[in-house]
């Protein structure tokens, strides 16, 4: 009854591959949405970048916690409220600690990354949920293509930096921290 499919990395893979056909095809902008896995080309006219929204974990339809600001970059979120269920008033949610096969239990509701290619994206969002975000940083320092913004459980939003995209905090519930020694 068991399946092996490549959800993990087949909207990020798709996302570049129509990027780059549309590279081909001479558009110099456009915004590609396959839902989680948002790839952007170029930007808007007049603008610093397209305006991703970031929504807020458990909230109501649309509600966001914020607003990523982008250009030719990719913009990739894993968290834990979209894919889950409860039983016995614990949260079981899609991503999976390879130990035990159980949900990873830790301080993070979602990993958002900012990357050149959506498979980096796709890659780094469940690595960097699965390390956590004090050992998440402290890798980012080794990778300069890869930039997160890490909401956590306490309410917190940290960005591990902000060299490759702007971060508007909307929900005033939550507190926002761009300092990369958090």
């Amino acid at each position: 009854g068991m399946e092996i499919d490549l959800g993990a990395i087949a909207k990020g893979y798709i996302a570049d591959l129509v990027r780059s056909f549309l590279r081909q095809q001479g558009v110099d902008r456009a915004l590609i949405n396959l839902g989680g896995n948002v790839q952007t080309l170029g930007a808007p006219p007049q603008t610093a970048g397209w305006s991703v929204g970031l929504k807020t974990p458990f909230g109501q339809g649309d509600d966001l916690i914020g607003v990523i600001e982008v250009a030719g970059k990719s913009v990739v979120t894993s968290g834990v409220y979209e894919r889950y269920f409860e039983l016995d008033g614990r949260l079981y949610h899609h991503i999976l600690d390879a130990r035990s096969g159980y949900p990873l239990d830790n301080e993070l509701l979602s990993v958002t990354v900012i990357s050149d290619r959506s498979i980096d994206g796709d890659i780094y969002t469940t690595l960097l949920y699965g390390l956590g975000v004090e050992q998440s940083i402290k890798a980012l320092r080794d990778a300069p293509h890869i930039e997160a913004i890490f909401v956590t459980r306490d309410q917190q939003v940290i960005c591990s930096s902000s060299r490759q995209f702007a971060f508007r905090l909307h929900d005033r519930r939550y507190q926002l921290t761009t300092d990369s020694t958090a």
